[in-house]
């Protein structure tokens, strides 16, 4: 690879903790992800930057691997100092231009969809309130280029091949280096932790939505088709052995998908019985995170046609085909 490559480890205020960022040094420096938008992210940048003996104003792009406020928050400040060119994706477009309304508008679809899985209002309410009060984490910055799969970037004399991974959300992308067998993977595959299946807004249950598992899953196939040797991911130590990594991944989710449908063998479950049955014990600030673990896992049992899910009196029964 042309630049030397740095990782920054930026702190952030969310239950995953540091984020990587990073640099690859040349001609014009690009930042693979930016942090949260917060003083002690930003601070954490400017000093980890200085140690390289780089600064933010030299940084000329940006590219973010999903539209989640850990890794692009901060890229509007950057790029404001720097004039740095942002890079997303096409499909997380809205969740990073048109923050905060695509914020307010994920909120008030939980605030719709999560009674239905029988998790309590006032619980609701609580956990939505607390992301609004972080709302700051991110800002909203316009892309320069909206990028698509399988699209080449030359940018500083290296070459990066886009590869979209839906999964963690809509528009996830990873980023390849074939000369040396490199890939930037954002959070699509980390070292000791599977990344959440987010839930997306949708009308309906049952109707055309994005299904963050199915896609996720889906994606882990084409990983597979790159030769990588290294894997640099967006939160956690690099990972040599992707073959290994994603075996991990599989069995760990063919393990809760036979638990899940043990549970729904005894009888129906709302999609909050699921959760406590799979996740007993859990804090509460897992919650919604677990919800959305149980409905990922329940798409990948009724495309195989294990379980069927139905609504009535307004709740989300799941029961074994």
């Amino acid at each position: 690879m042309a630049g030397h490559i740095h990782r920054l480890e930026i702190p952030t205020p969310f239950p995953v903790g540091p984020v990587n960022v990073y640099l690859i040094e040349g001609r014009e420096p690009i930042l693979i992800d930016a942090g949260p938008n917060t003083s002690e992210a930003w601070q954490s940048l400017v000093q980890g930057l200085r140690g390289l003996g780089a600064t933010v104003d030299q940084i000329r792009h940006i590219v973010i691997t999903h539209g989640h406020a850990d890794h692009y928050g901060l890229a509007s400040r950057i790029a404001a100092e720097s004039g740095a060119l942002v890079w997303i994706h096409q499909d997380d477009r809205e969740m990073i231009q048109d923050y905060p309304q695509a914020l307010h508008a994920w909120l008030a679809f939980l605030r719709s969809f999560l009674p239905e899985t029988g998790l309590e209002r006032t619980w609701i309410e609580r956990f939505c309130r607390a992301i609004e009060k972080r709302q700051d984490c991110a800002a909203p910055v316009r892309a320069a280029r909206l990028l698509r799969d399988g699209e080449r970037l030359e940018l500083n004399g290296i070459m990066l091949t886009v590869v979209h991974t839906p999964g963690h959300s809509p528009g996830s992308i990873c980023l390849y280096n074939a000369a040396d067998r490199l890939l930037f993977a954002g959070d699509h595959l980390l070292k000791t932790i599977t990344p959440n299946p987010v839930l997306q807004s949708f009308p309906d249950f049952f109707g055309e939505r994005f299904q963050g598992l199915v896609h996720y899953f889906d994606s882990l196939k084409k990983l597979e088709r790159f030769p990588i040797a290294r894997i640099l991911p967006g939160h956690g130590e690099e990972i040599a052995d992707r073959d290994a990594r994603i075996r991990e991944v599989r069995e760990h989710s063919e393990r809760r998908k036979a638990r899940l449908l043990d549970l729904l063998s005894q009888g129906e479950l709302t999609i909050m019985q699921a959760k406590e049955g799979l996740f007993p014990g859990l804090p509460d600030t897992q919650t919604l995170l677990a919800l959305f673990d149980v409905i990922g896992h329940l798409d990948m049992l009724r495309r195989e046609g294990a379980v069927r899910v139905e609504r009535r009196g307004g709740l989300l029964f799941a029961k074994a085909a």
